[in-house]
């Protein structure tokens, strides 16, 4: 039945490569990204069948303790087989851990119950250390399959990324106990973390996706508390769980004399025993990311949105998006897991170059002036082309607000200055910056959006900034457009910005402004909150605490109304219907037009002084390294 679960999970795969090596890791690859976008689901049957892998598992464990020696013995190895390559094929690695706990649980008790308890020697230790060598092996392999062609699939990245997650989460544990166990305001939750399958199996308590929602940081990375004693501890409080924990050793004594003396009715009990110990400390290695305290100043938030959906590419999953009562940031809950979320950006088309034709080539060229002509560059547009921009500055519903917003207001400077971009994309903009004198560089996460770069001249890098290693005070502009609002970490992202600056460098920064318009008319519909992409969306006052904790001075900070006209159209289709189809195209130009009342009220407010538009945009230099708290 194991193989069968293989066969289906094969089967349900569209035109799988299984012929060559790079095959196999092309077909693994794109399994990861169709399962974590939401475009393949495992077969009904095969997860109703799936419980054959731990049966076979644990009927293993019984037949090697049964047996003490002979090729019968190994050949009860085979019923693993079936769980080696869901997991390969899955890359999941609790496909094959729990099957491994289950066996040994069984193979212990069964060894015990048959009169020969397995004894420490030099030759098992061996065996086992080298169990782990394998196994730790094989998932960076697997891990590796996983994120192909990706920064994150590099050997040494992959490495990283297991070892951060198998260790801290001890020193996570022991920071949340010396806060919280100890605390007079913990109350008993009496079974609701520990037994929360079997009580949502009958009834008595909903299980939810990610139960334990705190996190603590260790050496600058988040990280939950979830460890099977952190359960214990909020149901029955620290004595509770002491005498918990002495109650089950004290049943799981009575079953391991009980099976000493010949009674194989209690082999189950003292199996379930160990396999509870083993899988306890497993599963304390695995890291949810639901964020219940605000990322940026650590204070409770309060439920703004419940029940979220991505209205634009369907991936499949519901969140909610907390507001802090403190400082006002809002988040996603649950933030998705950091190593999976660009998973989810498999068809997420941002990454294109547009080629303007028509009358939208025109208007390029009008706006290409008028930023050259306000910011301070050279042009060579003739009279038409320049009469044509004054026009349009005047009847612009946007005004110079979004017509200068092509070159991010940065005007012209003196000598060969780098500009810098994190998450350039396919290089768009900073073809056009380079165009307009600018010497530029990009980094990049998306494989196919550097390529893309590359062909057009550009010196993009993929990964991540702190990936790239730039030497200290290396740029003299730094740009994060409409990124800073996808980042899992973006306090750390900004103090490499910092490191990488010049002293007398600038950081640019554009985003959604959660205190816009917008967001105030169309609530749940504001087509920028944007889940589960868009994980943190910031105001003025948030973006200034975040740059301040950064090691940033703020110079120039403003909203505009850029976006307006979008934010009107999405919001009022959102209302009315459940997602937009991206595959339609842009709004039209019709209900562009229909939008341009609203857009010219929010210039309205924001000229008034409420710093209200749909686009937050900041201006920030390093603050001097003496002066930093």
């Amino acid at each position: 039945m194991g193989f069968a679960v293989v066969v289906l999970i094969l089967y349900s795969i569209e035109s799988p490569r299984l012929t060559s090596f790079r095959g196999i890791v092309d077909t693994i690859h794109k399994l990861a990204i169709a399962r974590n976008g939401g475009t393949w689901q495992e077969p009904a049957t095969a997860r109703v069948l799936t419980s054959a892998l731990y049966l076979g598992a644990m009927l293993s464990g019984v037949m090697i303790g049964v047996r003490k020696a002979g090729w019968a013995r190994w050949l009860s190895l085979a019923a693993f087989v079936p769980s080696v390559l869901v997991t390969v094929i899955l890359t999941t690695k609790s496909s094959i851990l729990l099957p491994i706990a289950l066996g040994a649980s069984a193979y212990l008790a069964t060894s015990i119950a048959t009169g020969n308890p397995p004894r420490f020697t030099l030759k098992r230790a061996a065996w086992l250390a080298g169990l782990v060598v394998v196994l730790a092996g094989a998932f960076v392999l697997i891990q590796m399959a996983r994120y192909a062609g990706w920064a994150e699939g590099r050997p040494l990245a992959v490495v990283q990324l297991l070892w951060s997650d198998v260790f801290p989460y001890l020193g996570a544990f022991s920071i949340w106990f010396q806060g919280n166990a100890l605390s007079t305001g913990l109350h008993p939750a009496l079974g609701q973390y520990t037994f929360a399958g079997v009580f949502e199996l009958v009834h008595i308590h909903s299980r939810v996706a990610g139960l334990y929602t705190d996190q603590v940081v260790v050496n600058g990375t988040g990280y939950n508390i979830y460890t099977a004693f952190r359960g214990l501890i909020q149901d029955f409080t620290v004595p509770g769980a002491l005498l918990f924990l002495g109650l089950v050793g004290f049943g799981a004594e009575i079953a391991y004399r009980r099976v000493r003396s010949g009674d194989f009715l209690s082999v189950g009990l003292l199996a379930a025993f160990y396999a509870a110990v083993l899988w306890s400390f497993i599963v304390d290695v695995f890291i949810y990311n639901t964020q219940e305290s605000c990322p940026l100043c650590g204070h409770a938030g309060a439920m703004l949105y419940e029940d979220l959906h991505d209205r634009f590419y369907s991936t499949p999953g519901v969140w909610n998006m907390s507001r802090c009562e403190e400082c006002g940031l809002l988040w996603l809950d649950p933030m998705p897991v950091e190593d999976d979320i660009h998973l989810a950006y498999g068809t997420y088309y941002t990454h294109s170059r547009s080629d303007p034709q028509g009358i939208r080539r025109i208007y390029a060229a009008v706006a290409d002036y008028h930023v050259r002509r306000r910011l301070g560059y050279t042009s060579s547009a003739g009279i038409t082309t320049r009469v044509m921009a004054r026009v349009l500055s005047l009847l612009h519903p946007g005004g110079d607000a979004e017509l200068s917003r092509q070159a991010l207001y940065l005007r012209k400077s003196e000598g060969d200055p780098l500009l810098l971009e994190v998450g350039c994309g396919s290089g768009e903009w900073l073809t056009y910056m380079r165009g307009l004198g600018w010497r530029v560089e990009g980094v990049e996460l998306d494989p196919k959006a550097v390529e893309m770069a590359v062909s057009q001249g550009l010196n993009v890098r993929p990964g991540q900034l702190s990936d790239q290693r730039y030497p200290d005070q290396y740029a003299d502009v730094i740009c994060l457009v409409h990124v800073i609002e996808h980042l899992h970490e973006p306090l750390a992202t900004l103090r490499e910005c910092r490191r990488v600056l010049k002293p007398n460098g600038r950081l640019v920064i554009a985003t959604p402004n959660s205190a816009s318009l917008g967001h105030s008319r169309f609530k749940s519909n504001w087509a920028s909150l944007d889940p589960p992409r868009h994980l943190m969306i910031f105001d003025p006052p948030t973006i200034r605490r975040l740059l301040d904790q950064a090691g940033f001075d703020v110079g120039w900070l403003t909203t505009t109304a850029r976006g307006a006209r979008s934010t009107w159209t999405l919001g009022r289709h959102l209302t009315r219907e459940r997602n937009w189809n991206v595959a339609a195209g842009p709004p039209s130009v019709g209900s562009h037009v229909t939008a341009i009342p609203f857009q010219l009220w929010q210039r309205i407010v924001i000229a008034s002084g409420r710093q209200a538009g749909e686009e937050l945009v900041v201006q920030a230099r390093p603050r001097p390294v003496q002066s930093v708290g």
